[in-house]
């Protein structure tokens, strides 16, 4: 079994989502290959734009809204979808969406969803090596 831990500093955040998933064949040093992340305020949450260095990385991309807006499509550009996690309280939803995809070739990839509405988001993408 493994334990994930979440210290947040400077103060109590008003809402807390995550999504966990786990990973075989990453390489076990500099696995990290390029990164990237966005922030916006439509129905369109995307992750930026990162460029890969090395073909057949994993790429994973994930975005996050609060609100009550569902998912009405995605993920685009040939992302496969992962589970979303979904959390409610008193300070409103939290929904975050992730997907991922092993590139066949060096570039530059990104992903988004369609929401049932416009939202602030937030979102990120990052690929690793075999």
């Amino acid at each position: 079994m493994i334990t994930v831990t979440a210290t947040f500093t400077g103060g109590t955040p008003s809402g807390i989502a995550a999504n966990l998933s786990e990973w075989r064949g990453i390489a076990t040093s500099a696995a990290l290959d390029a990164s990237a992340g966005k922030t916006g305020s439509s129905n369109t949450p995307a992750t930026g734009t990162a460029t890969t260095s090395v073909a057949k990385d994993l790429v994973v991309g994930a975005a996050a809204q609060t609100g009550q807006l569902t998912i009405s499509s995605g993920p685009t550009n040939s992302f496969s979808q992962l589970t979303e996690a979904l959390t409610t309280g008193s300070n409103g939803n939290i929904n975050v969406m992730s997907a991922y995809q092993i590139e066949s070739a060096t570039g530059s990839y990104s992903t988004s969803w369609t929401l049932s509405g416009s939202n602030k988001w937030a979102g990120s993408i990052a690929s690793w090596h075999q």
